[in-house]
């Protein structure tokens, strides 16, 4: 089997670390006036895609016209012009795991560890960039919430990205996205 399929775990992370972190500055410095208080990753159930996302307060106001549904706020709006950010830095990334068909091992297992290491290093780069300071400090950061989205989840999915959300994000950023979902399963 061709090597240069295998994914390179150690520098993956740090071309989509350096990707990510350059598209943030890029956003902030395309829209300075505006309130970010999301950015995240967004994958697949099978971790074969990868897309960067964000939204601010200006742009959600702008393309919002359910105010009955508050949990919209945090959805990932794939209309949104701010939905698939960073593509010059991302796309390729995103591509090199969509090969995992041609890696040597194709079992169930070696799978769902690519699968499992995918997504460490997705949540290991929001923390990093978070450590860096780049979402701010405070009350700052405290408006903003990362986000690792997969797409259609399972319920163990579901409980894995909710998972996250608690241990990447101060509680102050995702208590009302929190308590909207459970009002929403109540229902």
């Amino acid at each position: 089997m061709n090597a240069a399929h295998v994914l390179d775990y150690d520098s993956y992370y740090q071309r989509l670390l350096t990707g990510a972190r350059a598209t943030w500055h890029e956003l902030r410095q395309s829209r300075p006036d505006e309130s970010f208080y999301l950015f995240g990753f967004s994958t697949d159930s099978d971790t074969t895609d990868l897309i960067l996302f964000a939204n601010t307060e200006e742009q959600f106001a702008g393309e919002n016209d359910s105010p009955e549904y508050p949990i919209l706020k945090w959805c990932v709006n794939e209309e949104s012009e701010l939905h698939h950010v960073g593509r010059k830095h991302i796309d390729d990334l995103a591509k090199e795991i969509n090969r995992f068909v041609f890696e040597p091992d194709p079992s169930e297992a070696a799978f769902e560890d690519r699968k499992a290491r995918l997504m460490q290093i997705f949540e290991q780069v929001l923390v990093e960039l978070d450590s860096e300071g780049l979402f701010g400090q405070g009350e700052e950061r405290q408006q903003m919430m990362l986000l690792l989205d997969i797409v259609d989840p399972g319920e163990q999915e579901w409980e894995y990205m909710t998972e996250v959300l608690q241990r990447i994000n101060p509680p102050e950023s995702v208590n009302t996205y929190l308590q909207l979902l459970e009002e929403m399963q109540e229902e």
